[in-house]
């Protein structure tokens, strides 16, 4: 059976493949024109893209694994963000914080992790890829935000709704048992009402 479809990641996922692989069209196109001497410049662009690339495939990795998998995934991103808190542990931490129908989702710290200070400081020496990576995340995870805040709304009208139905039902459960009383009451006899 086929699971469903989780847009946004995929949304996300697709955005990515598409530019990575337009940027790596342009490599090559770029490449060819390039000297001996500045050949270097095609290998570091590639090199730009693997973080991001390898990052890409995590995500979707996790997408195939079990609850209890994805529990070990999530511990050991917490470990490796104690240890060495890089911008990639952060994201990959962020990324499962950020997925829904777990136990750990928390997009509050999601989102804190892709606004840290770590991540805002060293963007500018980040790779393009990497960075459009971050941008990308940063509005999946905010709007999930607005998802659950959407969702928090509806349920908090919902429950108003019912306790106003509840007391009205309250009500109407009275009335309807003093009208009962009064129709079942007996007229007096006509000497009693001399």
């Amino acid at each position: 059976m086929l699971k469903p479809v989780n847009k946004p990641r995929l949304m996300l996922l697709l955005l990515l493949v598409a530019s990575l692989s337009g940027c790596a069209h342009l490599e090559q196109h770029g490449s060819k024109s390039q000297s001996t001497e500045t050949g270097q410049w095609f290998q570091g662009e590639a090199e730009q893209h693997k973080e991001a690339m390898e990052l890409l495939s995590w995500f979707k990795a996790l997408d195939g694994l079990s609850k209890k998998q994805l529990k070990a995934a999530y511990k050991s991103a917490e470990r490796t963000i104690r240890k060495q808190p890089t911008v990639t542990a952060q994201l990959k931490l962020a990324w499962l914080l950020a997925m829904k129908n777990t136990s750990f989702q928390n997009i509050p710290r999601a989102l804190n992790l892709l606004k840290s200070k770590r991540i805002n400081r060293t963007q500018e020496k980040l790779p393009q890829a990497l960075n459009d990576l971050v941008y990308l995340m940063r509005r999946m995870v905010k709007e999930q935000e607005h998802q659950q805040d959407r969702y928090r709304r509806v349920v908090a009208a919902l429950n108003n709704e019912q306790q106003t139905s509840r007391k009205l039902a309250t009500k109407i459960k009275d009335l309807t048992q003093i009208e009962e009383s009064m129709i079942q009451r007996k007229p007096l006899p006509e000497t009693e009402l001399k």
